[in-house]
């Protein structure tokens, strides 16, 4: 199959199907037996592992979450992304409103595995996440995604 840039594909089967082996082999976790895999029109083989992986991003069905401040949740430490940037991801998915009805907004103390937030706010603020990274290819794993 081919999916150009701006597309999107809906993939839904039973279990086993192979939907999650096309993720993996995507990410080169393992190799096809036959045929190729392409991105931008070059085989995923040519590119370096870590740039690949790097241009995917994933929201899984088990949304990962940690104790700490929901803005670490978001930006997983990384200081380059700004409060500004969380927000304009936040307001561009219509879900702004959600971050400051929480207690402290992006200071909120979120609770292991994100416990003291519903399945569809850990949802919400893993896609965020994955916005803010700006991937090429973005794969939900999840279907209320």
């Amino acid at each position: 199959f081919k999916i150009k840039k701006g597309e999107s594909l809906g993939i839904i089967g039973i279990s086993g199907s192979g939907k999650s082996s096309i993720a993996n082999l995507l990410n080169r976790f393992y190799e096809p037996d036959k045929g190729i895999i392409q991105i931008n029109g070059t085989d995923i083989n040519k590119y370096d592992l870590q740039k690949l992986r790097s241009m995917i991003g994933y929201v899984f069905q088990d949304h990962f979450l940690f104790s700490g401040s929901l803005r670490d949740n978001l930006t997983l430490f990384n200081n380059q992304i700004t409060d500004t940037d969380i927000l304009l991801i936040a307001k561009k998915i219509d879900c702004i409103d959600l971050i400051y009805s929480l207690p402290g907004g992006l200071n909120f103390k979120v609770s292991e595995r994100g416990d003291n937030l519903s399945v569809g706010q850990r949802n919400l603020f893993c896609i965020i996440r994955c916005l803010l990274y700006d991937h090429q290819i973005i794969v939900f794993d999840e279907p209320s995604s």
